[in-house]
Formats: structure tokens, sequence, C-alpha cells
């Protein structure tokens, strides 16, 4: 859909969400995710969202929504089709097909590159900085520094931290129950 922004009575700006679907770095497994592009000529700076385990998909397009009324193209990877708690490997070809897929968006320019991650998708944020050196910029939202028990196997998260070589930014709540800030 089309959503004009207006600031007063004037229009500002119109975005565009779209369903989309790209093919996970498998070759094989559809990965389906949101787009939102600002409604004018680009290349626009580019954020790659990458949600939690747990929040409705309107949360998060609601977020696309809005960096692209500030002129971002944003994708919203719609890992979960991987369920709650995938491996590393296909999280790894999931993060490929997404960046393969901004690739081919001839509105979003790769050199300004920011990746989100909201929970779990902050371990795939550090997961993706290191893995695509065209990430300039990691913002972690509540994410967890080790992996909750009874979690697949994989590198923890505070280790991934260490070879992150590019800024970033982890905002935490206080009063987060899964994740207390004595273990942060």
């Amino acid at each position: 859909f089309k959503k004009p922004v207006t600031a007063g009575d004037q229009l500002v700006m119109t975005v565009r969400l779209e369903s989309v679907t790209f093919t996970s770095g498998d070759g094989a497994t559809p990965v389906p995710s949101y787009l939102a592009t600002p409604d004018r000529d680009g290349p626009h700076p580019v954020v790659l969202i990458l949600r939690g385990v747990a929040g409705p998909d309107d949360g998060y397009t609601e977020i696309a929504r809005r960096l692209a009324e500030w002129g971002y193209v944003a994708l919203v990877h719609g890992w979960k089709v991987r369920g709650a708690d995938p491996t590393d490997e296909p999280v790894y070809s999931d993060l490929q097909g997404a960046m393969s897929f901004l690739g081919s968006v001839a509105q979003a320019d790769l050199k300004r590159l920011a990746v989100f991650g909201f929970c779990r998708g902050g371990v795939h944020a550090l997961m993706a900085a290191r893995a695509h050196a065209e990430i300039r910029v990691v913002v972690v939202f509540h994410g967890f520094a080790f992996r909750p028990a009874g979690a697949q196997p994989g590198a923890e998260p505070y280790d991934l931290a260490g070879g992150v070589n590019v800024p970033m930014l982890v905002l935490h709540g206080t009063e987060d129950e899964r994740a207390p800030m004595a273990d942060m």
C-alpha cells in the first residue's frame, strides 16, 4: 500500500510498503518479508530489520514504514520461517539471501547499510555484521548477551560482538525479565 505522509496540511512524502519474498542463500527456501521504500527517486540508505521471536508483524512493518518516511529503504527480514530457535547455518543463509535481495532493489544504496536487530534478531544482527562487510552500523534493541538455556547451540552473542568492526549501539531496558541487566 501507499500511505501519504503529511506535515500540517502539506503532503511531505508517500511510502510504499509491500510483502516480498526472497530466496535464502541456500537457493531453496522462500523467505516472506516486507519492504518499505520512499516513493521518490533514490538511491536511499538501507536498514535491514531483523525481528525478534515475539511481536506482531505490524509492529515491525510500522518501524519500516516510518524509516521509509524518513528516506530509508527498509527490509523486515522474515527469518521466522525457520521457527523460533533456528540453528546458525540457515540464519547465515537467510541473511545472504536478504543481502542479495537488497542488491536488486534499485532505490537501495548498499554503501549506506544499517542493521537493526530486536531480541533474537539482535544476535542475528551481530552475525550479519561479521559476515557482510557492506554493513556500516548495527543497532541492537533488547538483545541477548547469551543464548537462553535450551536454545540451539551456536556462537554466543557476546563472542560475536567482539568481532564486529563497525559502530554498534545496544539499547536495553533495565526491567527486562527474560534478559536481566545483571546478565548483560
